[in-house]
């Protein structure tokens, strides 16, 4: 599977130095590119190679790339092995059974996940990454193709923008059975109103009816996460607007120099029901799995910083806990943070849920020894830092 012969054009004015310049192909140049057998009508990017002053455009976009890997190498990069002929139409995996691949379509359904797709479905799943991040891992040759990439001020990969009043459309179409939806999901009215929720009648490329919630950093529109309403029966429930738009925190604006504690759970949704409740949350859009550091940088107001994520989820707690460092503290509940809140209103009324979660909360672990919390005369100095501030 290799990329082919790749078409080099002299820039007009090359540099002495070596340094990298920007140029841009002639017409001529154009032209021989797309008489390439497998150049496409778009050039994805251009570099100019440091000490030769030659501009290489690369025949290829996401759709070459996906069609070059074989979801079969795919998998097995990822610890898998695969019975049968190499050449068999489908093919099953020896670890898991229910994991079947089409050789012909170049795709993979597993049966007992419920889920799956082309070789970027298999990337984002299994490695927990969002679609541009499965895009460079691929072109980089984990998978078992090697393309360049582009520098950084030269994205692999950039979506358009959304429209700025795209979940704005979303939040005017809720009808009476939409917002009984979110109303029973543990929303109330004033988290309606406050995130923007909304319904999409038919998503264009989800194929059925959806929930949506906006993730609005910094006053700007750069995600909607849909929540499906005929979900699969096991895997994930979101879907983005559309691939390519990258990971963001989710409920982020919250991170001021007023805030001296936040939660963080996994799942826009579970952020929500706990702002509710007035417990300050956030979430990343890509699940547990994923946190970008440049989101710690935006902690650094909270003295405290509490991981409550799911049951089971425990290693990936553990993960997040070390990155952010001894702010971080591990809430252990007995469920999801949403369904505790939610089921504990039932029982006993809203101020009751939220004092038991708060409960919780100051019982939370902290991330490093508990020697250091220690003073030498015995007395556990974290636990002045367990409540959280409201």
């Amino acid at each position: 599977m290799g990329l082919g012969k790749p078409v080099f054009h002299r820039p007009r004015g090359r540099q002495e130095d070596g340094q990298r310049a920007r140029s841009l192909l002639s017409a001529a140049g154009v032209a021989r590119a797309l008489r390439q057998p497998n150049a496409l009508p778009i050039l994805a990017w251009l570099h100019l190679l440091p000490k030769v002053g030659f501009l290489v455009s690369y025949d290829h976009d996401p759709q070459t790339l996906k069609q070059r890997i074989s979801i079969v190498h795919a998998i097995e990069a990822s610890g898998f092995h695969f019975s049968g002929r190499q050449q068999a139409k489908w093919r099953r995996c020896k670890e898991h059974d229910s994991l079947l691949v089409n050789t012909h379509t170049n795709s993979f359904y597993w049966w007992s996940q419920g889920y799956g797709g082309d070789v970027f479905d298999w990337i984002m799943r299994n490695t927990h990454c969002d679609f541009q991040t499965a895009l460079e891992r691929a072109a980089r040759g984990d998978y078992g193709v090697s393309i360049p990439l582009p520098t950084p001020d030269q994205p692999f990969f950039v979506p358009p923008d959304l429209p700025p009043d795209l979940h704005l459309r979303y939040h005017r179409a809720l009808d009476p059975a939409a917002r009984k939806w979110w109303l029973e999901q543990g929303a109330d009215e004033e988290m309606v109103s406050r995130f923007f929720l909304g319904v999409c009648d038919y998503h264009q490329v989800w194929m059925q009816p959806t929930y949506t919630i906006p993730v609005i950093v910094d006053g700007k529109l750069v995600n909607i996460r849909h929540r499906l309403a005929q979900p699969p029966a096991t895997g994930d429930k979101y879907r983005p607007e559309r691939l390519g738009l990258p990971t963001e925190l989710f409920n982020s604006d919250i991170l001021t120099s007023g805030l001296a504690g936040v939660i963080i759970v996994a799942g826009e949704k579970k952020a929500i029901v706990l702002t509710r409740f007035g417990l300050p949350a956030v979430s990343s859009t890509a699940g547990c799995g994923h946190w970008n550091d440049e989101w710690t940088t935006r902690l650094q107001f909270c003295r405290k910083v509490y991981i409550a994520f799911d049951p089971g989820e425990g290693e990936a707690a553990q993960r997040l806990a070390q990155r952010i460092g001894n702010r971080a503290f591990l809430v252990d509940l007995p469920e999801k943070p949403d369904d505790f809140l939610l089921r504990v209103v039932t029982e006993a009324g809203e101020a009751q849920a939220e004092k038991q979660f708060r409960t919780y909360l100051a019982q939370a672990r902290p991330c490093v020894d508990a020697d250091i919390w220690t003073s030498r005369t015995g007395r556990n100095q974290w636990r002045k830092l367990r409540d959280l501030p409201r």
